[in-house]
């Protein structure tokens, strides 16, 4: 049995010939027979060109600020620029997961995760999803890498990291004045009353909306997260950093949205409650 290894330092089609000359184990016949053997063999590269969106550096993807709770996607493009088929894998690196304050499981989704490449085919679109269930932020991890395989022999030749930017926040806002409002002993008849002020003001990054109800019925005094006593039919959660009521019955009430650069709603509505009425100023 003879054995015959090949190993090339550069790309291309390789064709030897030889000659196996058969003589007796000590020599003393002569050569008995022999025959001519040609070798060939070929190296190749798994050539794969990932191409990001524009904006994006290569290997490298920047989801900027969003929203905690939402989930938003880039794209990357996927080739095959070798010579023959090959396979593709992407894979979450778990350990580099688990250093982020805040992870899930579902963090970042990868649309195809897996397949294969011919020469012949077109450029793949691959969808990276990325969906923080609270508030993260991140630069330049190491958090995903496409894994290339060689289908003829069941192997992986290449692995290529990919870096992940992200911020993700919650709406902010804060609310004065924190205790409630006073207007003091007042004159009873008296026709014109100095109106008393809540500034309402976001201070995140995002707009976000909030609605203004009036309550059918006192049922309970429950204190608020921004610090002051209302009484609300119904109960209140927390989003994020800011609270949401949810009301037994339906109510009228004045909706509207608060921009990062506004300190009051952008409405001129009014909703009387009792004695009180509340307006934009």
């Amino acid at each position: 049995e003879v054995e015959i290894t090949f190993k090339a330092a550069r790309t291309g089609t390789f064709k030897k010939q030889f000659k196996i000359e058969c003589s007796d184990e000590h020599g003393h016949l002569g050569m008995i027979s022999s025959c001519n053997v040609t070798a060939q063999a070929e190296a190749y590269d798994m050539l794969l060109s990932l191409t990001f969106a524009k904006g994006n550096e290569e290997s490298r993807l920047d989801f900027e600020t969003m929203r905690a709770g939402e989930e938003k996607c880039l794209t990357c493009t996927l080739k095959n620029k070798g010579k023959y088929e090959m396979n593709f894998r992407f894979e979450v690196d778990k350990k580099v997961l688990r250093s982020i304050p805040g992870y899930s499981r579902d963090l970042v989704m990868v649309y195809p995760s897996h397949g294969e490449l011919k020469p012949s085919d077109k450029p793949l679109n691959v969808k990276i999803v990325l969906r923080p269930c609270s508030e993260i932020s991140f630069e330049n991890l190491s958090l995903l890498y496409c894994e290339v395989q060689d289908p003829h022999i069941s192997e992986k030749v290449a692995q290529i990291p990919i870096s992940i930017s992200a911020t993700a926040v919650f709406s902010r806002y804060s609310v004065t004045p924190q205790h409630g409002i006073n207007f003091g002993p007042q004159e009873f008849g008296r026709q014109k009353v100095q109106p008393r002020e809540i500034v309402l003001k976001n201070t995140g990054s995002f707009e976000f909306r909030y609605n203004i109800l009036k309550v059918p019925k006192v049922q309970e005094t429950t204190k608020l997260g921004f610090g002051f006593a209302s009484a609300l039919g119904g109960s209140v959660s927390t989003i994020g950093s800011v609270p949401t009521f949810k009301s037994k019955r339906r109510t009228s009430g004045v909706a509207a949205s608060v921009t990062p650069s506004e300190k009051s709603p952008s409405t001129n509505s009014k909703v009387s409650i009792g004695c009180f009425t509340l307006s934009r100023s």
